[in-house]
């Protein structure tokens, strides 16, 4: 008996170690990914839940992103679509090796990036934008400054400016990191006489980013022409990264605007680069230093020429698409990340000034381990005793939920 139970452990344990892939017991958990459309994690289809482990590989097909939240709120990935990179552990610090696509990394500890032609070093508490193309790599610091390394240089890239890899440049396309600061919130009607209004902003969670250079403007869907716009200069998103433009009555409104000012759709709101000098009442529409839009009606199509404020094949946004319209706010969700002009992630639902958006949770998934064939004769080979396997419910380890508006360039 003792005989027949050692050889058949080590018959088990020669049949894993031949037929299983070395990587299948990872040493480092790195955190959760959620997905949205076709994300394969070393070449395996996701699902949102699923653990990402140091070695991994994270490919995003197009039209599909991922989010990894890392472990302990240690921070967060942004994978936009068609984007290929891997996701190592050295010396306690995550390394990320981009091979094409663009992400957005931003985390608590040092963290370096490398791609074919240069690598990344940021310190902790920093957050940046990389982008790989067939003509080089860009680097966008968001947050605080990041050094570039290439052929035996390197070059500091200060907090809102961009470096690219072709030109081996410097550039600031704004003075700021303006560009992160997107519209996250907007509640324009709740009745006859409309008290709450509100137009949330928010800068992905950085806090006390600098609004100078901006002006939110207003327009109205019956003439597509200015009817408000306001100066943000001087002012600063709030620690937690929100800016408020509404009514007296909001709360943590940061600039008051009369009550019964905002349209009822369609209508719609838009950040730019400017000042309001430039945006006088019944100014035509236009696109020229525009940051972000949003156009919004109530069951009725909103108006065509408005659309041009917001990317090719987005759609307008229905203030009452659950039939609460008095009630809700239009609220932008679940994009990892958001992208400048596109509103095919707001939805209705109680209104959250100066909070994150009340976004649905992404569902959480369990993984079950995949065995092939051959693994089904382990517990014949045991003896006919059955083996046990521990399956681990993804999301056991303590990850952040991403933060439901966080933008990109």
């Amino acid at each position: 008996m003792n005989y027949r139970g050692g050889f058949s452990v080590v018959l088990i344990v020669s049949l894993i170690s031949t037929f299983m892939p070395l990587d299948v017991f990872p040493q480092a958990a790195l955190g959760e990914v959620i997905i949205s459309g076709n994300v394969t994690v070393n070449r395996i289809k996701a699902a949102s839940g699923n653990t990402i482990f140091s070695e991994s590989e994270i490919e995003t097909f197009p039209n599909a992103t991922a989010v990894v939240n890392l472990r302990r709120g240690a921070g967060v990935l942004s994978i936009e679509p068609s984007t290929r990179l891997r996701l190592i552990i050295e010396e306690g610090h995550l390394t990320a090796r981009l091979s094409r696509g663009a992400l957005t990394l931003r985390s608590k500890t040092p963290t370096k990036l490398l791609t074919p032609q240069l690598s990344v070093n940021a310190d902790a508490d920093s957050a940046y934008l990389v982008t790989v193309t067939s003509g080089g790599t860009e680097v966008e610091a968001i947050t605080r400054p990041v050094r570039i390394a290439l052929n035996h240089r390197s070059t500091v890239v200060p907090a809102g400016a961009r470096y690219s890899s072709a030109q081996g440049t410097v550039v600031r396309p704004c003075g700021s990191p303006c560009q992160r600061v997107l519209i996250s919130e907007v509640d324009a009607h709740q009745g006859d006489y409309d008290a709450m209004e509100f137009i949330e902003l928010y800068d992905g969670g950085f806090g006390n980013t600098s609004l100078n250079g901006m002006v939110l403007v207003l327009y109205d869907g019956q003439t597509d022409t200015v009817y408000a716009a306001y100066d943000l200069d001087g002012r600063t998103t709030n620690s937690n990264g929100f800016f408020i433009v509404g009514n007296a009555a909001v709360s943590g409104v940061d600039l008051v605007i009369p009550d019964n000012t905002i349209h009822d759709g369609p209508a719609a709101v838009a950040l730019y680069q400017g000042s309001a000098s430039q945006f006088p009442p019944g100014t035509p529409l236009t696109t020229k230093n525009l940051i972000d839009a949003m156009v919004y009606s109530m069951n009725d199509q909103a108006d065509a020429g408005l659309l041009k404020l917001i990317n090719p094949n987005q759609p307008w946004v229905n203030e009452n698409a659950n039939g609460r319209m008095l009630a809700e706010s239009s609220q932008r969700c679940n994009c990892a990340p958001c992208r400048e002009r596109d509103t095919d992630r707001y939805i209705q639902a109680r209104p959250t000034p100066n909070c994150l958006n009340n976004c649905p949770p992404a569902a959480k998934r369990v993984t079950a381990l995949r065995l092939p064939l051959w693994a089904l004769l382990i517990p014949l080979l045991a003896g006919g005793a059955g083996l046990p396997v521990a399956l681990a419910a993804s999301g056991g380890d303590t990850t952040e939920p991403v933060s439901p508006t966080s933008p990109r360039r």
